[in-house]
């Protein structure tokens, strides 16, 4: 871990409850765009079979994406706590504003003891 990776990292940590502007996100790359901001989310090499988040840093800045929403959104931290089908979760939420539809959950499974998982899902938003 570089010292590059700490500082953006602290960066994310201090945008709790901050409201900003997602712009979609990649899956597979598990990057996205808040804020202005293209984000990655990095998994623990170190971890093994395990899956936890390490870091989130900032992406490739001139990525583009596929599911391209421009919603206003609040960034909320989410510890040990049921998010959707995952009972103990811990990471982030971008809620939309207007509506409180949830747009992307990012973090960590922690329901299976042994083997925790990482959780990147974009949530499309009927019309």
């Amino acid at each position: 871990m570089s010292y590059e990776e700490v500082n953006m990292y602290w960066h994310w940590s201090f945008l709790d409850g901050i409201k900003g502007f997602y712009e979609g996100c990649d899956i597979e790359n598990m990057s996205f765009k808040f804020g202005g901001i293209v984000w990655n989310i990095i998994k623990d090499d170190l971890d093994g079979e395990r899956s936890l988040i390490d870091f989130v840093v900032y992406g490739e800045q001139d990525s583009l994406f596929e599911n391209n929403a421009r919603a206003k959104v609040k960034l909320e931290k989410v510890e040990e706590s049921p998010v959707y089908d995952h009972e103990i979760f811990s990471g982030w939420t971008l809620k939309d504003v207007e509506d409180n539809h949830t747009w992307l959950i990012v973090g960590t499974d922690y329901s299976n003891d042994l083997f925790p998982k990482v959780i990147f899902k974009h949530f499309a938003k009927n019309k």
